[in-house]
């Protein structure tokens, strides 16, 4: 039986990740399946990038999606191209855009991430999405409806999008009040295959990165992995020291991963890419450990880091409100700050 953890939990359509500026989210419409190689389908559309694998046997399915109706979508679009069952729900790791999305799919599905995952859960998700719940989403619904009163006498326009924010806020946390966290049937501590379909897909563990308990999806014969979040191709990325982040270990994984067999890489925001995805990210995080290390020679403190640390190399990248934690995380790092 899956395990689960009710919880008064916010929808979070638009969050990405905890104690992170929120990443836009798009909506179903604008869901797209892409076939990335034989029968292992990269799905966009639902903030963390999904993949599955099609098989005679069934189908194994990468993350989940932001929100239990993106779990719906995903099933939907794995039924317009076979029948077969899902059998399992890989989680690459904890953030919400790529678990919530997991109540809705069947029991019977083996649900696997790392060991580490179930804590992290436990620790952010949980507290985090009942604090939304019961005081940010009602702040901002309150917010919202003294708005729509201070327009009386406004233009109808004007109106009318005022009282459509408060109609979203409130479909929001009722939808909330229904999210339940999945947690994992089956863990690993440093690597398990899967055979399905006579297809072999290793769940590997890279050591502490972007979280402590990331999992590389390596799909061994079709020559392609997808890397959750340890690649944000092209996407200032997000590092989270609260869950035990470690950028210089980040580094060597990706570097390890380049020298695996592999010709697809599935990033877990971005575009689906190849191993040029993982050289660029190398360099980004390269970068951003010299310029962080730089301000740190200085003897610069963290505020004055963060607005001393500008990557105009990267300027052009979406997701620059990211930086600012990237700075603070890689800061705490070098600089040895306990966790």
């Amino acid at each position: 039986m899956r395990c689960l953890f009710r919880t008064a939990a916010l929808l979070a359509v638009a969050l990405m990740i905890i104690a992170a500026p929120a990443v836009p989210a798009r909506s179903q419409s604008e869901i797209v399946v892409t076939e990335a190689t034989d029968n292992l389908y990269f799905l966009t559309g639902v903030v963390g990038n999904v993949a599955f694998l099609v098989t005679d046997e069934g189908v194994l399915v990468v993350d989940s999606g932001t929100k239990p109706s993106h779990g719906d979508a995903i099933l939907e679009e794995i039924a317009k191209l076979t029948d077969k069952p899902v059998k399992y729900l890989i989680f690459t790791h904890y953030h919400m855009d790529h678990v919530l999305g997991a109540q809705r799919f069947p029991e019977e599905v083996t649900v696997i991430s790392h060991e580490n995952l179930p804590g992290n859960q436990k620790d952010f998700n949980g507290p985090n999405l009942k604090k939304m719940v019961e005081e940010t989403y009602p702040a901002r619904i309150a917010e919202a409806e003294k708005k729509l009163e201070s327009l009386e006498g406004a233009g109808e326009e004007e109106l009318a999008a005022a009282a459509k924010d408060v109609e979203q806020l409130k479909a929001t946390l009722a939808e909330a009040k229904e999210i339940v966290l999945v947690y994992p049937d089956r863990t690993y501590s440093d690597e398990m295959t899967i055979t399905l379909g006579g297809h072999e897909i290793r769940l590997i563990y890279p050591g502490a990165a972007h979280t402590s308990g990331n999992t590389l999806v390596y799909f061994v014969d079709l020559r392609a992995v997808h890397m959750g979040d340890m690649l944000f191709y092209k996407r200032h990325p997000y590092i989270d020291w609260k869950a035990g982040s470690n950028t210089e270990n980040w580094i060597a994984s990706l570097e390890k991963v380049a020298t695996w067999d592999v010709e697809v890489v599935i990033p877990g925001h971005g575009e689906l890419t190849d191993k040029s995805g993982l050289t660029w990210k190398v360099e980004y995080l390269s970068d951003l450990r010299t310029e962080v290390g730089e301000a740190v020679k200085k003897g610069q403190t963290l505020e004055e880091a963060k607005e001393s640390v500008k990557m105009e190399k990267y300027s052009e990248i979406p997701w620059s409100y990211m930086l600012e934690a990237g700075v603070e995380a890689v800061f705490n790092e070098l600089t040895g700050v306990q966790r």
